[in-house]
């Protein structure tokens, strides 16, 4: 018998005819040990690439915010922003002004502003 085959019990006999049961009793296909093995190593690693890239962006927003004025919050919506696609983001942006007219929210500018960055 293939390791990859798991015949289901005699339990599973009126399974599959329309109750919600699970699967029909007899054979069902399964991933191969040795192919689990194979897939669970694989993302493991590109976990921990990820997780390391990760590391290093959040030490550049770390850094810009504790060196060069950087908001956080702020530089987060903006990235998610600069993802979308142009239509779609000025889809957004068209909503959420109309969402904060209607908030009644001040949008008035809280500082003067330069056309000079802040040093």
């Amino acid at each position: 018998m293939a390791r990859n085959v798991v015949h289901l019990n005699k339990q599973n006999e009126n399974a599959g005819d329309g109750d919600g049961g699970g699967p029909a009793a007899g054979k069902v296909k399964v991933i191969s040990e040795r192919e689990l093995a194979a897939l669970i190593k694989k993302c493991k690693t590109a976990q921990a690439g990820m997780d390391s890239e990760r590391a290093t962006l959040g030490s550049y927003i770390s850094d810009a915010v504790e060196n060069k004025h950087l908001h956080k919050g702020a530089f987060g919506v903006f990235r998610r922003l600069e993802k979308m696609d142009p239509v779609k983001r000025a889809e957004m942006l068209f909503h959420m002004d109309i969402y904060r007219e209607r908030a009644k929210w001040d949008t008035s500018d809280l500082f003067e502003r330069d056309n000079e960055a802040a040093e």
